[in-house]
């Protein structure tokens, strides 16, 4: 899919357009697959995020969700909805609509938990992602559980990339405590980082930058 590499080259509006390009082709198929469309608006639906579109985003991913719940069936693995349920997760707590958040957040975290260990990648960053809907809904005791729990998924040894999404909540949490952060993680990623200019990374660096001048200022 073209929209892969528009996304990958940065150029949101040309991935937008490749995106609902292959929508449209795979409605016009003669038997159209619910899982496949759904895939289809997920993908269309995180491009719109990006260009911070997130009600539209929003109503494409869950019309795909709410297609496949309808129809669900023997055939259909209930992993299928894992991933349009992070996004949506992700969508709304960057609109600033936290309950929605946690209330997908919590749904994807009920399925991970009994699907182990095929989901346990999804389960840390799910883990890690409603500690930080957590932390804006003030209830900063949980969200501190729920990053140990993350952390607890962890290799050390060999962490996995969204790690420093992780360490960049943790930090967040301290510094809203009016405790000292510890940098340690977002040093080591950011002295790996190759340069990609997401949301995401945008956001590790910013956090990076201001643990930085928050912990050794003079």
């Amino acid at each position: 899919n073209l929209g892969f590499s528009w996304s990958a080259q940065e150029d949101m509006p040309l991935a937008e357009a490749a995106f609902r390009e292959s929508l449209a082709l795979r409605l016009q198929q003669p038997k159209v697959d619910i899982v496949d469309v759904q895939h289809n608006r997920a993908n269309l639906a995180r491009t719109l995020g990006e260009l911070g579109r997130y009600e539209e985003a929003i109503a494409t991913a869950q019309a795909g969700h709410d297609a496949v719940v309808a129809k669900q069936d023997a055939r259909v693995s209930p992993r299928q909805l894992g991933y349009v349920r992070r996004l949506l997760a992700d969508l709304e707590w960057r609109r600033g609509h936290w309950q929605q958040a946690l209330h997908w957040a919590d749904l994807g975290i009920a399925f991970a938990i009994t699907d182990q260990p095929g989901s346990t990648s999804r389960l840390r960053t799910l883990r890690y992602f409603r500690g930080a809907i957590l932390v804006d809904l003030q209830r900063f005791d949980e969200a501190e559980a729920e990053f140990a729990q993350a952390r607890a998924m962890i290799d050390p040894d060999n962490p996995p990339g969204d790690t420093a999404l992780l360490d960049v909540e943790v930090a967040r949490l301290a510094l809203i405590r009016g405790e000292t952060p510890d940098c340690s993680g977002l040093d080591r990623h950011d002295a790996t980082y190759t340069g990609g200019r997401s949301s995401a990374d945008y956001y590790i660096l910013a956090y990076t930058a201001f643990c930085r001048a928050v912990t050794r200022a003079p």
